[in-house]
């Protein structure tokens, strides 16, 4: 929530730049941290990373959904 404002820009209203798939990954990172506050933070964190590292792979020719 507190992110919110900065994904709906200035006009605070969803468009078709609002980033789809975000609500998945809000999912996928509840499950993983099991709905506990210091699991979450470690598989956000976990999450991060790895999306941060498939730019890397498809930098190299590779398809970035291997890291995912």
């Amino acid at each position: 929530l507190a992110g919110l404002p900065i994904l709906l820009g200035d006009t605070h209203t969803y468009s078709q730049s609002f980033p789809s798939g975000l609500g998945f990954t809000g999912i996928t990172i509840a499950l993983l941290g099991r709905n506990n506050p210091l699991g979450i933070a470690a598989a956000s964190l976990l999450i991060a990373f790895l999306d941060k590292a498939s730019a890397v792979l498809d930098y190299n020719g590779y398809e970035k959904e291997i890291a995912t």
